[in-house]
């Protein structure tokens, strides 16, 4: 899962903690079994981007709340997927967006990646394959850019 799709999944969730559905059904103590009955889940955290919609539109009562849904199975393998143990994290991943976002003038991801090549030696294809020492070595360098 990217960093933005990260960001908006964490987003969904936050919104169907905060509304008042929500609320009710937490304060009654069915809200796992709630999510059990439609998706098969104990928790929200397990569900997809796809799911989170879902649960967001019959909450705004934009579309009918059914029971048993089809699992989202692609959308769920990507949310379990385990962070590599020395890997990128994401506050670094923020930082050198922000970063890259004030210093540079050719603000594409594809100058971003050259310029990472620059600062360790290694061209990636995505910046989730950085590990967490490369981010630091990429960060002192963007810190030297004027």
């Amino acid at each position: 899962m990217t960093f933005l799709q990260e960001n908006f999944r964490k987003g969904l969730l936050r919104a169907i903690h905060q509304h008042g559905a929500y609320s009710v059904l937490y304060a009654g103590g069915a809200w796992e079994d709630w999510l059990h009955i439609r998706f098969g889940v104990l928790s929200s955290a397990e569900l997809s981007i796809k799911e989170l919609k879902h649960i967001l539109d019959v909450f705004n009562h934009k579309r009918e709340d059914t029971l048993s849904l089809k699992p989202d199975i692609a959308g769920r393998a990507l949310v379990k997927q385990a962070p590599k143990s020395g890997g990128v994290t994401q506050k670094q991943l923020a930082a050198i967006f922000s970063m890259w976002e004030q210093k540079a003038r050719d603000k594409s991801e594809r100058a971003l990646l050259y310029f990472i090549k620059r600062a360790t030696g290694t061209l990636f294809i995505s910046l989730e394959h950085l590990k967490k020492s490369e981010a630091t070595k990429v960060l002192i360098a963007l810190a030297k850019v004027r």
